[in-house]
């Protein structure tokens, strides 16, 4: 599978996914000063942010990590990204 990279803004309050098919591992960045939650789920925009992880705002280290660490049991599914105040995410995954 090759590697995809980008940077995704977030509208303030709206889901955006990251990912357009199902991974096992990302590297996300937040790179502006508002929090940004990922949530795993499958093509279907998630309808809450119950489970997601917290990239801290300001935040300037990357986090590495398979889905299986944050959301125990997956092995794999779609991420996807909200930030209440809006936001933008550097990541990639392979």
């Amino acid at each position: 599978m090759a590697k995809t990279q980008g940077t995704t803004d977030f509208p303030p309050g709206v889901w955006v996914m990251l990912t357009s098919e199902d991974v096992v591992a990302i590297r996300a960045q937040n790179v502006t000063y508002n929090d940004v939650w990922l949530q795993r789920s499958t093509p279907v925009e998630p309808d809450s942010i119950d489970g997601a992880v917290l990239l801290l705002r300001g935040w300037g280290l990357a986090a590495s990590f398979t889905l299986d660490e944050c959301w125990p049991g997956a092995d794999g599914g779609r991420i996807w990204g909200f930030a209440p105040a809006g936001g933008k995410v550097s990541f990639s995954h392979a």
